[in-house]
């Protein structure tokens, strides 16, 4: 490899719960994940093949956005960060805002905010041409995909059960992706590995 705090209000965020437009040619479940390679915000490449073999989480994460505040204020995504990650899991959050759209920061303001949330996440990787959302079908922030160790597609989806911006609601959802971690690394099938994920819609 080479080397502001979340505003709350829904006035910068909507929920994206269709289809995905017939353009976006995103993998199903069961296919190979689509590779990549993007910077993150130290200016450090990440090809995607260079995790072969591990678990890989991709986190689209966005600014501005009540839905990620949720997750990141009640430290509920962190804490799936750092237990996951501790277990040799990579953890990727992803921004795909456009600069000049609502929800982008440059790379040293995502730096900031990710100390200010202390992300436990692998590295945050910057798309800003969205290329690698429109790659994968990331419809919201967040929307997470999981990879198996054998390089395939094992979820797609939300985080949990309730798609509100509602800090109460964490504890009394089913999390998804809790779920679909825990069967992947004892070897076991994904028994949900689709749910329709929820959140602000990615401006790119």
């Amino acid at each position: 490899m080479k080397k502001t705090k979340v505003l709350t209000s829904l006035l910068f965020c909507a929920i994206a719960t269709g289809s995905l437009s017939l353009s976006q040619a995103a993998p199903d479940i069961g296919d190979v994940a689509p590779d990549f390679t993007l910077v993150d915000t130290g200016g450090v490449e990440h090809p995607l093949s260079d995790y072969s073999g591990k678990v890989i989480v991709l986190e689209w994460i966005t600014n501005n956005c009540p839905y990620v505040e949720k997750h990141y204020g009640e430290k509920n995504m962190q804490g799936l960060q750092k237990n996951y990650v501790e277990e040799g899991v990579v953890w990727f959050s992803i921004s795909s805002t456009a600069p000049g759209k609502d929800g982008y920061l440059n790379p040293d303001s995502w730096n900031k905010l990710l100390e200010e949330y202390d992300s436990s996440a692998t590295a945050l990787l910057m798309d800003p041409s969205g290329e690698v959302g429109r790659r994968y079908g990331a419809r919201t922030s967040p929307h997470i995909f999981i990879i198996g160790a054998d390089g395939l597609l094992a979820y797609s989806g939300a985080v949990d059960t309730f798609g509100t911006t509602d800090p109460a609601d964490i504890v009394r959802a089913t999390n998804w992706v809790e779920q679909a971690l825990d069967a992947i690394l004892a070897g076991e099938p994904v028994k949900v590995p689709s749910t329709n994920p929820y959140g602000c819609a990615i401006k790119n």
